[in-house]
């Protein structure tokens, strides 16, 4: 691919945006709850916020030792989400970029990642066949689902 994302006029059918500067082909592309940011992750590390009316890269996400497989935003749209091949979930300040918790505790990748409802809490899913819950707040683990015969 040409390591680019495009933001498109759903009625129109224009493109609005050429978002460029990607690691690689790009993965996942997810809105904030307000519509006006977008998630674009590629085979990277990095997960970029990007302002949907500007098309202008806001922050980049750094932390992550390998390879960042999803990501999801708040509720709330304050925060970020991200599950990585390193074993870890980060929380993120969506205002400043900054990683706010970083939550460990899996024995493999974590593929999959949401917020509750009400943001308070987070549910990760792993290749190690467990799902975790976690307070967002304070990123303790909170229960360890066990039972699952192969990956989450």
């Amino acid at each position: 691919g040409d390591q680019t994302a495009k933001i498109w006029y759903a009625a129109s059918g224009a493109c609005l945006h050429t978002l460029e500067g990607h690691d690689g082909w790009l993965q996942l592309a997810v809105y904030s709850p307000d519509g006006q940011h977008a998630l674009i992750m590629s085979n990277g590390k990095t997960v970029k916020i990007w302002r949907v009316a500007t098309g202008k890269c806001l922050r980049k996400l750094r932390g992550h030792d390998a390879w960042v497989i999803s990501a999801v935003y708040s509720p709330d749209g304050q925060h970020v989400l991200t599950a990585s091949a390193d074993q870890t979930a980060k929380i993120w300040r969506v205002a400043s970029g900054a990683c706010l918790r970083t939550l460990q505790g899996h024995d493999s990748w974590v593929l999959s990642v949401v917020f509750s409802g009400d943001g308070r809490h987070v549910l990760t899913a792993s290749h190690d066949q467990t799902a975790k819950i976690w307070c967002a707040a304070s990123g303790e683990c909170l229960r360890t689902l066990r039972g699952h015969a192969k990956t989450v």
